[in-house]
């Protein structure tokens, strides 16, 4: 039973891989210009979320958040950085 939970797994790990390989590359969305495969590179999420913490806390101007940080589209999920971002527009 292990067994097969672990050969599941793996092949899960495979194609997910195998999907971030095919995907556009982009740029990072917390405007470093790091390529990523995702919205954002690898940990650069946190960064965003802390200028938008910053922003609500009111220790940065919303104007000065990348204009990568303020589209519409980073707006639309159910992850945290969407419900910040919602919460600033409202």
């Amino acid at each position: 039973m292990a067994n097969k939970i672990a050969k599941r797994k793996a092949a899960t790990s495979r194609t997910r891989g195998k999907k971030a390989a095919k995907g556009a590359a982009r740029l990072c969305a917390c405007d470093c210009g790091k390529p990523a495969t995702r919205t954002f590179a690898q940990g650069h999420d946190a960064k965003a979320r802390s200028l938008i913490l910053k922003v609500q806390r009111g220790e940065l101007k919303a104007a000065d958040l990348p204009a990568t940080l303020r589209t519409a589209e980073l707006a639309k999920g159910d992850g945290l950085i969407a419900r910040l971002l919602r919460k600033l527009q409202a």
